[in-house]
């Protein structure tokens, strides 16, 4: 959640974590996603 919290691009967040910016984007996408059906959200 760093490109969230703290504003990071997808290179800056995959920098820190060691993962593509692709990746990150995908990561995100997938989190979001789940965080929505727990949260019962369909817009977040």
């Amino acid at each position: 959640m760093l490109r969230v919290m703290v504003g990071l691009s997808a290179g800056e967040t995959g920098r820190a974590l060691g993962l593509s910016s692709a990746n990150v984007r995908t990561l995100q996408h997938r989190a979001l996603r789940r965080l929505r059906g727990w949260v019962g959200v369909g817009e977040l």
